[in-house]
């Protein structure tokens, strides 16, 4: 087993596990669907709406950014 461990990927674990804590505390823990079909698409339909909801904040910090947008970069 420890031969197969990758240690590159292990590091990764905090990453995905961040992300779904942020995921869990607006959307919350639990799915609504029953049927192992919706669940998945619930699961997408979240995973669309988190990428929404962080590129529309991106859209609004650099609209209201007093910064130039090349410093950003």
């Amino acid at each position: 087993m420890k031969r197969s461990y990758s240690k590159l990927l292990y590091n990764q674990r905090n990453k995905d596990e961040t992300i779904m804590s942020v995921n869990k505390r607006p959307f919350g823990d639990c799915l609504i669907s029953r049927r192992i079909r919706t669940q998945s698409s619930e699961l997408v339909f979240r995973c669309i709406t988190y990428n929404m909801d962080r590129l529309t904040n991106l859209v609004i910090l650099l609209m209201f950014s007093t910064k130039p947008i090349l410093s950003f970069f």
